[in-house]
């Protein structure tokens, strides 16, 4: 039997087996989908289950929320200097920082604001490791990355 568990960084409080488990059961009767993931939740005793806000009021406003971090992310400023090529600047989101700043974990910045803030500067430099760590895990498997990933680990001391 496999052994699962959650990522690096992950606020699941749910049990990594049993969610493996029951996706291995679900495969096995088709492809999975985030719908039917949800039809499976909707089950008291599904593992799935407690994974999910099932008060209709509450789910909406984090949608809403979700939503909004969506715009958010997608938003850019695109600045024209002379003639050159425009560059864009986008905002960055702080969250996931795993020491539960609930400040920094709802806020959006414009990197070269960012950076000018001691706090918010190691928090950009606790997410970049982070999300160079999950890459090196997430695309092991290339060799056509093999010398990114050997960066990353001369970087990250792995």
């Amino acid at each position: 039997m496999a052994t699962y568990e959650w990522k690096r960084g992950s606020r699941l409080k749910l049990d990594a087996q049993a969610i493996g488990q029951e996706v291995e059961r679900m495969k096995d009767l088709g492809p999975i989908t985030p719908a039917r993931v949800v039809e499976e939740a909707k089950q008291p005793t599904s593992p799935f289950h407690n994974g999910f806000t099932w008060d209709v009021h509450q789910a909406a406003e984090e949608r809403w929320a979700d939503q909004a971090r969506y715009i958010l992310r997608s938003l850019v400023i695109v600045e024209v200097r002379g003639v050159s090529t425009p560059s864009t600047r986008a905002l960055v989101h702080l969250g996931l920082l795993g020491d539960d700043d609930e400040d920094l974990d709802s806020q959006y910045h414009y990197m070269p604001d960012a950076v000018q803030n001691d706090k918010i500067r190691a928090a950009l430099i606790s997410n970049a490791k982070r999300d160079a760590y999950l890459f090196k895990h997430k695309y092991s498997v290339l060799e056509e990355v093999v010398e990114i990933i050997l960066a990353i680990d001369r970087v990250l001391g792995s």
